[in-house]
């Protein structure tokens, strides 16, 4: 792997951060002023509204954290351990969920005819995503990009959900005790 490959495989937790940064800090505002909205046009949306609608900023920042650090143990293991494809596979499986996620933000904010936490991000970092996926397609058969792209985006909606109830859960703790502090 050259420097210039590590350089911007290393670049991938930092592009994470953008991404979720936009989302922090504006999602919990724009949930209160577009639930209606989102629901009235998209019916089957409402219990994931209603769900994004409980969580609080320490809850969805433990959730981000959460996933940070699975971005970065990846990125880091697969520039620790060069040569060992399955760290590689892994590494696209992630990377490959990650693009998804920035694909369906764009999706999202077409359909919605309007701005959407991350869109801005997703759409600035859709050069590098693109960049790194063409990237990828060179150097590996596309049935097994596939594979790994479908697997990382399918334990990574999972581990989102667990992510998101963490949050919750640790939010509401700190909550609890704060109360039974005063």
């Amino acid at each position: 792997m050259s420097a210039l490959s590590a350089l911007f495989i290393l670049g991938f937790p930092l592009v994470f951060l953008i991404h979720e940064a936009e989302e922090m800090i504006i999602q919990r505002r724009w949930i209160k002023n577009n639930h209606n909205r989102v629901i009235a046009k998209f019916p089957r949306a409402q219990r994931i509204m209603n769900h994004l609608t409980e969580l609080n900023n320490v809850a969805f920042g433990i959730a981000v954290a959460e996933e940070f650090l699975i971005v970065l143990m990846t990125t880091l293991l697969l520039l620790s351990l060069l040569g060992n494809s399955v760290m590689m596979w892994i590494w696209i499986g992630v990377f490959g969920a990650f693009t998804v996620h920035t694909l369906i933000h764009i999706a999202q904010a077409v359909a919605l005819r309007s701005y959407i936490p991350g869109l801005i991000s997703s759409i600035l970092l859709m050069p590098y995503c693109a960049m790194m996926m063409h990237s990828i397609w060179l150097a590996y058969p596309l049935w097994g990009i596939i594979i790994a792209i479908g697997i990382g985006s399918i334990l990574s909606a999972g581990n989102l959900l667990m992510a998101h109830k963490l949050g919750l859960f640790v939010s509401k703790t700190l909550k609890h005790a704060n109360y039974c502090l005063l």
